[in-house]
């Protein structure tokens, strides 16, 4: 079994496509509205990394507080991703730090509140 799809709910879609795109370089593989007053983004990443973004104008959208949800990308270059996020005017969550056998971890959030990790030598 892999792992193809994440879903999140979003509260503004431009606005979460944008980070998706830009900062996160991703593309946009379809978008599409199943009915009135919801609009659906599929966005394709290297690989088979799929996200979904859903945005229903009829929900209530309530930001992500707690932390059981993280999307992980890899990178090669941990230092590199660093300032990009920064010249992005991406915050930081946490990292970078670096953890046993040379792997080095760093933590964002996305306009949703979705715990976003970059990992770059992740030696499982």
């Amino acid at each position: 079994m892999k792992l193809r799809l994440n879903t999140i709910h979003v509260k503004d879609l431009k606005e979460s496509v944008q980070f998706y795109q830009n900062i996160l370089k991703m593309d946009k593989m379809k978008e599409f509205s199943p009915r009135t007053n919801t609009t659906i983004v599929f966005l394709k990443g290297e690989a088979d990394c799929i996200i979904e973004l859903i945005e229903d104008k009829e929900t209530s959208f309530e930001e992500n507080t707690n932390s059981n949800f993280s999307i992980g990308f890899t990178v090669e270059d941990m230092d590199k991703t660093i300032n990009n996020l920064k010249n992005n005017n991406i915050k930081i969550v946490r990292g970078p730090i670096e953890v046993s056998g040379n792997t080095k971890l760093a933590f964002i959030k996305d306009p949703n509140g979705i715990d976003i990790e970059f990992v770059e030598n992740l030696g499982l």
